[in-house]
């Protein structure tokens, strides 16, 4: 069979899977906003309007359709099934309101105001909710940013999201960091204020960054990535390559996109996670790895330095080596060294 058909029979298939999914995360973001408590005395009169805080959710929706200039049919439905979804569409005002703001693109003052009130949003929803409304809601504009083009080879080629709409999920992206980080401070804040009023007792509950237990399987599976995460940042910078090695190692261990986990992946490669959290990670490594027998053990701990390697000789090279410059750095070397005294490895290897 012809190998063009073969891709487009492929992408085919991808494209019914990712319609279904977007399905599914339409109703799971509806839930998150409706049980989200917008009702404090704090919270500003237009977050206690449901619609007002759908609005401001189908902003980013709206920006990424807008990318290239122009809005088209295909977009303009994707954007209006989650409408639909939030219950929007039933009131001919706020239809006519998103009717307007996709026919005429938004001025920049008026993007900027509408990423304030997505910010101001996002404090109120719990740490949980701001996880799962996160990663639906870039698994809604990269739904909307696939829809962006009518052009058939370039669907039949799975080409179908532009460097334009690429560049705009990529602020989605930070935006949403920045918003998240407001809801994890409030909430860690608060739940400081709160064992401070309540425990007498002089025990302190021990806070990290993160909670290593079956609640957060997403972060469990990800931990033998961390170390790899490490090394690819260690020059400042991830490229492509690294990436790509990296995202490979997550299928390999059973993280596959469109799930929360390979999405907080794709978070760690997009903004620089801090030694804090690398330290906790390793850490939590290294006390999984003391569970399993000694010879798994020296497997892993060989795996790991391997891993590692490979990726520090990603980003470098020589002449003999297609990246260019010296084969692993000496940002990475010590990355790796580091890596290795955490996780007690004395393997003699040298990179």
């Amino acid at each position: 069979m012809n190998t063009f058909i073969q891709r487009g029979i492929k992408e085919h298939i991808r494209q019914n899977d990712i319609r279904r999914k977007f399905v599914e995360h339409n109703r799971i973001m509806t839930d998150v906003i409706q049980n989200a408590d917008f009702a404090g005395i704090d919270v500003p009169d237009y977050l206690k309007n449901y619609e007002n805080r759908c609005l401001i959710l189908l902003s980013p929706l709206i920006e990424v359709a807008w990318a290239d200039g122009s809005l088209r049919t295909r977009e303009m439905n994707a954007i209006f099934k989650v409408a639909d979804a939030y219950g929007l569409t039933e009131s001919e005002e706020i239809y006519t309101e998103l009717i307007d703001s996709m026919t005429s693109r938004a001025m920049p003052f008026k993007v900027d105001m509408l990423w304030l009130k997505f910010h101001e949003l996002w404090r109120y929803f719990k740490k949980s909710e701001s996880e799962v409304a996160g990663f639906c809601l870039m698994m809604q504009a990269r739904y909307v940013a696939e829809h962006c083009s009518n052009d058939s080879i370039n669907y039949l080629r799975g080409d179908c999201i532009s460097p334009d709409e690429s560049e705009v999920l990529l602020k989605i992206l930070g935006e949403l960091h920045k918003a998240k980080s407001k809801t994890f401070e409030t909430e860690e804040n608060s739940n400081k204020e709160g064992q401070i009023l309540q425990d007498t007792s002089g025990t302190t509950p021990e806070v990290t960054n993160i909670n290593h237990n079956s609640k957060d399987k997403d972060i469990s599976e990800l931990l033998p990535l961390v170390p790899l995460v490490k090394v690819a940042w260690a020059e400042g910078r991830i490229t492509k390559r690294e990436k790509e090695i990296l995202f490979k190692a997550a299928e390999e261990i059973g993280i596959y996109q469109g799930s929360l986990s390979y999405q907080r992946l794709s978070d760690w490669l997009e903004f620089h996670p801090t030694d804090e959290f690398y330290s906790e990670a390793l850490e939590l490594l290294y006390k999984d790895w003391m569970q399993l027998p000694e010879e798994e053990r020296v497997v892993r701990r060989l795996d790991l330095i391997t891993d590692c390697v490979s990726i520090a000789e990603a980003s470098g090279g020589t002449s003999n080596y297609p990246a260019g410059g010296p084969r692993i750095c000496g940002e990475e070397i010590e990355a790796v060294k580091r890596i290795s005294e955490k996780m007690d490895i004395r393997s003699g290897i040298t990179v």
